[in-house]
């Protein structure tokens, strides 16, 4: 599933018709963006507080026709998704059972930003915990074995890379 699973709007329904799919030992890899990343809400965060002192002090407002960005689209907003991103963040390392798919209300407008008609926040942390209450899958792998500290640092960077296994 490569990005897919963000668009899905019923991702555990669209996670269980691809295990079933498969046979023993066969691999879902999911590759996608993650919709809750801490790292990028803080980097949507300093671009629009550095885009707000350049202009001094004043920041673009949101108007009618301003579509909906997962990470914001006002400098108000992208803090306000920080918090979000953080404490969801947060919930989900500390263990939620069962594992919430935190939805969102898909935006198609333009101009168009390649996730805002994502209806699900794709992360990590849901995939990984998803596959562990599932009897019938493991996770196999969720980290980049190509930079030093990633598997520390997977929920707070920028994407979703999950290998599952059906047992």
């Amino acid at each position: 599933m490569y990005q897919v699973l963000e668009h899905v709007p019923d991702s555990r329904r669209a996670l269980k018709e691809c295990i079933r799919v498969l046979k023993p030992g066969g691999r879902l890899i999911i590759v996608g963006p993650h919709l809750l990343s801490v790292g990028l809400a803080m980097r949507y965060v300093l671009q629009e507080t550095l885009r707000a002192i350049k202009n001094k002090g004043r920041w673009t407002g949101r108007g009618p026709d301003t579509p909906s960005h997962p990470f914001g689209n006002t400098l108000p907003e992208t803090y306000w998704y920080l918090m979000h991103h953080s404490r969801r963040t947060l919930r989900k390392l500390v263990g939620e059972n069962p594992v919430v798919f935190l939805q969102r209300q898909p935006d198609p407008r333009p101009p168009f930003h390649a996730d805002n008609d994502a209806c699900y926040f794709c992360n990590p942390m849901d995939l990984i915990a998803w596959a562990r209450q599932t009897d019938s899958v493991k996770p196999v792998r969720w980290w980049a074995t190509d930079r030093l500290g990633s598997r520390l640092s997977w929920p707070f960077s920028g994407g979703t890379w999950v290998v599952l296994e059906k047992r």
